[in-house]
């Protein structure tokens, strides 16, 4: 009795598929590492100054951003939210810093019209942040 041999084909991985997945979480790692982000989440460029000073105290803080909206502990606000927020914390500390940090490219009107609304809430002690020069 003759018995047929069969021809067994050694084992073979295809290799396009793995190529494929690894070129595909290369060019997902590269693109999504790279996108610059804020801790803070909003993005000003302060203006530099020479006579920066910091501030340890408890303090509070408005953001106004390039296009003059205006972020509280954050958050988008409008005018009248912003004066209903600060408030009721510059009546229980009248002395309380208000630390504005604007963007340098912001309107001077902007920057006015945030002043004058914690003028108008109850503060006496306004600063504007500035970025300490490098020299």
């Amino acid at each position: 009795m003759m018995f047929k041999r069969r021809h067994e084909s050694a084992p073979n991985i295809n290799m396009i598929p793995m190529i494929d997945v690894v070129t595909f979480l290369l060019v997902f790692f590269i693109l999504f590492t790279t996108f610059k982000t804020n801790p803070a989440g909003i993005n000003l460029e302060l203006p530099r100054s020479a006579t920066v000073q910091s501030h340890d105290i408890t303090h509070i803080e408005i953001e106004v951003n390039e296009a003059g909206s205006k972020f509280f502990n954050g958050k988008l606000v409008s005018e009248s939210m912003l004066k209903e927020q600060i408030s009721p914390i510059l009546k229980a500390s009248p002395r309380m810093p208000v630390i504005i940090k604007a963007d340098r490219r912001v309107k001077y009107e902007v920057v006015y019209d945030v002043m004058d609304l914690v003028s108008q809430a109850g503060g006496s002690s306004i600063h504007l942040a500035a970025k300490a020069e490098t020299r």
